[in-house]
């Protein structure tokens, strides 16, 4: 696969390196945790919504109630929490941060 393809409209980067075909459908909640633990370090853990389901809480889509906007994905380390919202590159922060 090309750089130059992977920067069309065909293909959407989910962080450094990692891309999935672009096909305008929101993500579901297996394919944004499965987006986010590509990019999980060693010592670090999925946290919140996304842990749940991934444990078998399938009645937790990772969408707020209210707004049905998507909710970030937590990834814990030792000294910060990572929110990895839909688009975000990773940042590390003391609390939960989104774009």
């Amino acid at each position: 696969m090309s750089r130059h393809a992977l920067e069309g409209s065909r293909w959407r980067r989910t962080s450094r390196g990692y891309y999935v075909p672009s096909t305008g459908v929101p993500s579901s909640p297996t394919q944004r945790i499965i987006e986010a633990a590509a990019v999980v370090q060693p010592g670090a853990a999925l946290g919140g919504w996304a842990a749940a389901y991934a444990c078998g809480a399938d009645l937790l889509d990772g969408l707020d109630d209210f707004t049905m906007a998507p909710l970030p994905v937590l990834v814990c380390r030792r000294a910060a929490i990572v929110c990895l919202s839909p688009g975000s590159t990773t940042s590390s922060t003391d609390s939960p941060r989104t774009r």
